[in-house]
């Protein structure tokens, strides 16, 4: 409820600022200064209207303020920043089709809304100077593109300002892009999609080096996403060698086992090293195992026998062994 003290304006302001917050779901901070209409992370900054609150003055900065709660409340920085062209023609239209896609979802659902953000488009129009405009050279391509972009998307005529403006342009957008528009509103709640369907839209203008700078930008996120996938393979491809020299399982160590079996009346060594990655050293141990065998074999058939007291005798030094000198065990012989 309003103070009793407080004026129309002040009542004005104090309304304007809790729709924001109901439209945008955010808990905005809203001041109204002379220059307004800018917005910056929660904080927004409103036009003030005239103390007497003629009628197009509010509808254009409840228009305003209303463009902006939808733009908190629909659109994704982020995202925005991550498909923006870096061209400036091409992010100029990126920008002005995003903010009609954010405009039009609350339009469509709020009839006062729209009436509200079609009061803001005829002041933006008379500011730009539209009606100005008498030749397709000195249109900004970037209004165009929005107003045929909100026609398409909303149904919405552009400005009597603006009209002669969009004509000059009309057929040649249309022809070269007009199934970008319905792509356009195929993808409207879908800001990833739209994004994409927004830079098709500016690649089929041909706007010459803004084409070629997007191009540039579609080759470089489609090569981070070859490196993001590729990286994605290796790491199962190493989490799959992983998990096979973990588990190289019962089989091999049965396998070992028999053999041990088998030769355990022979008097041969032993290679007693860790088996955590069997399968890369396994051709290494057997063949270092081999050499002990032949070591000793030679040591047995001498004539000077060998002593007890010297079964911890050093490692033979053709025993391979890939980490230290403990290894591989010292041969031992029966006496």
């Amino acid at each position: 409820m309003a103070a009793k003290d407080s004026t129309p304006l002040e009542e004005f302001r104090r309304v304007t600022a809790t729709t924001m917050r109901a439209i945008s779901k955010k808990d905005v901070n809203v001041s109204f200064v002379p220059d307004g209409g800018s917005l910056l992370g929660q904080e927004a900054r409103i036009t003030v209207p005239a103390r007497d609150l003629p009628v197009e003055d509010v509808s254009r900065v409840r228009g305003e303020a209303d463009s902006m709660a939808l733009k908190m409340r629909h659109h994704d920085r982020k995202m925005h920043l991550r498909r923006v062209p870096r061209g400036e023609t091409a992010r100029a239209i990126f920008e002005a089709v995003e903010q009609v896609r954010v405009e039009a979802l609350g339009a469509r659902r709020m009839a006062g809304v729209a009436d509200n953000l079609s009061a803001l488009w005829r002041q933006r129009s008379d500011q730009r100077g539209h009606a100005r405009i008498k030749s397709k050279d000195d249109a900004p391509i970037a209004d165009v593109i929005g107003l045929i972009a909100r026609e398409q998307l909303l149904g919405a005529q552009p400005p009597e300002s603006a009209k002669a403006m969009v004509d000059m342009w009309r057929a040649d957008v249309e022809s070269a892009a007009g199934r970008d528009f319905q792509k356009l509103k195929e993808t409207l709640a879908n800001q990833d999609a739209f994004a994409r369907a927004a830079r098709q839209l500016i690649r089929d203008l041909k706007l010459g080096d803004e084409t070629s700078d997007l191009q540039d930008d579609d080759q470089e996120e489609s090569q981070d996403q070859e490196n993001a996938d590729g990286q994605s393979n290796e790491t199962g491809d190493d989490q799959s060698d992983s998990s096979e020299s973990q588990g190289y399982g019962a089989q091999g160590e049965e396998t070992e086992d028999a053999s041990e079996q088998e030769d355990a009346s022979k008097p041969r060594p032993r290679c007693r090293w860790a088996r955590a990655t069997r399968r890369s050293r396994a051709a290494q141990s057997v063949r270092g195992c081999r050499r002990g065998r032949s070591a000793t074999s030679r040591s047995a058939s001498s004539t000077t026998p060998i002593p007890r007291s010297s079964t911890r005798s050093s490692r033979p030094t053709n025993c391979a062994t890939p980490r230290s000198s403990a290894a591989c065990a010292t041969i031992s012989t029966s006496s």
